[in-house]
């Protein structure tokens, strides 16, 4: 999985201080000016406490526009979308900042709430609602850590919009739809909140839990430095610390990142600081954003590391120290108005110059394990993009290099590895694992663990034929260029299990989570871990999260028949020509009688259909095998 792209947007799109001076001007009183200013200050450098303290006093003593007008940005900033409309309203207000609270109460309307001490998360009804037990588990966890990094915690409870799609993200955020898919913006930290895209909105999900700690760690800058951090500090720290809430700082770099930074520095093609302003989510393309991200992490990084030698740099705590103690300079500077080249540069003890020769050594410096290196940053890829792409497929359109992949290896570029790939899956499809397995093995030969697909389709005919061990060592190789990737992780939990190595199993799982929530298979492998143990809050969590994961948006009749489904690998569940919008595993209720049952995974291309007839009450277990059935599977392209 690439690294997420994200984006802290901190310029205004309403220009309140000029409003209000334009406002105020037709006021008599200097001291009302001044009073007004003071309060749109606070609420430029997300400063709620005494905004709204100032303005309580504001209020009462000039009633009027210039007070309402006030309580509308306010209200907005606040999350109070329908006060804020409503005063917006009664201004006659058309501005940019008026029509995005129109937008977020129109979005925000009907949400559910879930609260933790600290944190409010605000979510579609649905399925979304397994999302908020780990969002607020995370974020609570990162604000105990950059409380001891940073210093400073928000003083109020932080409100986390979860939208369901870009189209929703980019009616709240001033974001073009544009330029959200060209950057792969996916979350955005502005108005005093954090807005995240559900992980549902795209095909492969997203590291969504880092992203939440991500754009925490920008709420908690613009409030400590005033809203004085520019955008690629800003995001390298973001991106350095989001890590916090699960591991140390800097464990965020993926390695597909870390070498495109390599490159990228060897090629002397770095993008200079300057271009990513105003804002990362603007440049040209996802490759350029995610390479930004990849330079301020690293920017950052080196403020940690630099002044130590080579030991203490491998000392997590001496590290941590030296980062923590130069990043309360440099947040210092800024919050006293410093520029951002003065305040870096004394940061690390000299000149910006000399924090540039120091940081450009450091790229260098920077191992890149050959093993670790992978085909390149992956792409985001919007749901909404993919069914069109099917589309197309379907009615014959041939896309650009279509006839030169097979299936759904589409990142191995050596023909020759990508023939033996599609060989063994052919081999694998008609139940000859053994010969797949074969197959698989000359085309990992010549690539290895570079392509995530063929290293999952390896282990899986290895499994088949009982050779776990092998399987697991193809899978923990895979794991070094794509940590997060789903169903490697998957995989690996399953033989976790299996050997009994239960800790081993719940992480797996949970990273599968952490990327890709919404599949059932590691919320029914997690509550079986918990009830062993007997953890029965995690349980039932786990619980509560798979029936979410299986329910469908419009559930079938009651009827008088409950089928519990399960296959390998998981499918969409089709009873009778009508999609339930359930995946496997899942439990159905149907009307006595016969039923056409098809199950289609469009990710491997396998499909497999059973008759069956239900009694009335009557409770049927049923576990299919895709694929078993040569005649019933489609091959080649359809299914991506």
């Amino acid at each position: 999985m690439s690294p997420h792209k994200l984006l802290c947007a901190l310029a205004l799109t309403f220009p309140l201080l000029f409003a209000l001076g334009e406002a105020a001007a037709q006021e008599p009183s200097e001291t009302l000016r001044g009073s007004a200013r003071a309060i749109a200050t606070d609420l430029e450098e997300w400063d709620l406490v005494g905004a709204r303290a100032k303005l309580a006093r504001f209020g009462e003593a000039n009633p009027g526009e210039l007070a309402d007008a006030l309580r509308a940005r306010l209200s907005f900033e606040e999350g109070d979308y329908a006060k804020a409309v409503a005063l917006f309203d009664k201004l006659g207000d058309g501005s940019q900042l008026a029509e995005v609270a129109r937008a977020a109460l129109a979005i925000t309307r009907g949400y559910d709430v879930r609260k933790s001490e600290h944190f409010s998360i605000h979510f579609p009804p649905g399925k979304d609602a397994l999302l908020a037990p780990y969002a607020l588990d995370t974020l609570e966890r990162e604000r105990a850590a950059l409380g001891r990094i940073l210093g400073h915690v928000p003083p109020e409870v932080v409100r986390v919009e979860i939208l369901n799609d870009a189209e929703a993200l980019s009616k709240v955020s001033t974001l073009s739809i544009e330029a959200i898919k060209t950057t792969g913006t996916i979350a955005i930290c502005k108005f005093s909140r954090l807005m995240v895209t559900s992980p549902k909105a795209l095909v492969r999900g997203y590291e969504w839990l880092d992203t939440l700690a991500h754009e925490y760690v920008h709420l908690v800058l613009s409030q400590q430095s005033r809203n004085r951090v520019p955008i690629w500090i800003h995001e390298g720290i973001a991106k350095y610390l989001e890590s916090a809430w699960r591991s140390a700082p800097g464990d965020s770099l993926a390695p597909s990142s870390a070498w495109q930074l390599s490159r990228a520095t060897q090629q002397n093609r770095l993008i200079p600081f300057e271009r990513m302003h105003p804002s990362i989510a603007l440049l040209p393309s996802q490759e350029e954003a995610s390479l930004a991200y990849a330079e301020a992490y690293s920017a950052i990084e080196y403020l940690f590391q630099s002044g130590l030698d080579a030991k203490a740099r491998g000392d997590m705590k001496a590290t941590e120290a030296n980062g923590k103690a130069r990043l309360a300079s440099l947040l210092s500077a800024l919050a006293r108005g410093e520029g951002p080249e003065r305040a870096m540069g004394a940061a690390v003890g000299g000149t910006f110059e000399q924090f540039e020769r120091g940081w450009r050594a450091h790229l260098t410096r920077r191992p890149i394990p050959k093993e670790a290196i992978p085909f390149g940053p992956e792409k985001l890829l919007f749901t909404e993009d993919e069914a069109r792409s099917k589309a197309k497929r379907r009615a014959g359109e041939r896309e650009v290099g279509q006839d030169l992949r097979f299936g759904d290896f589409l990142e191995i570029e050596d023909p020759k590895a990508r023939r033996f790939a599609h060989l063994g899956e052919l081999l694998r499809q008609r139940g000859r694992n053994g010969a797949a397995a074969e197959e698989y093995s000359k085309a990992f030969a010549l690539v290895g663990s570079r392509s995530p697909t063929l290293s999952n389709r390896y282990a899986q005919a290895l499994t088949a034929q009982q050779r776990g061990g092998e399987a697991k060592s193809v899978l923990e190789a895979s794991r070094v260029p794509y940590p997060s990737y789903p169903r490697t992780n998957q995989a690996l939990g399953d033989l976790y299990l299996a050997e009994g190595r239960l800790d081993d199993a719940e992480r797996a799982f949970l990273a599968v989570i952490a990327v890709d929530p919404f599949d059932p298979l590691p919320h029914a492998a997690l509550a079986a871990i918990y009830k062993k143990r007997g953890d029965d809050f995690r349980a039932e969590r786990e619980a509560r999260a798979l029936a979410l994961a299986q329910s469908a948006e419009s559930p079938l009749p009651d009827a008088g028949a409950l089928l519990e489904l399960t296959s390998r690998p998981l499918a969409r569940v089709y009873v009778d020509g009508t999609d339930t919008g359930r995946t496997t595993p899942t439990r159905l209720t149907l009307p006595a009688g016969a039923h056409i049952l098809r199950l289609v995974n469009e990710e491997r291309a396998l499909k497999h259909e059973e008759k069956l007839t239900l009694h009335a009450g009557e409770e049927r277990a049923l576990s299919l095998e895709l694929g078993a059935k040569e005649g019933e599977r489609d091959g080649g392209e359809e299914g991506r």
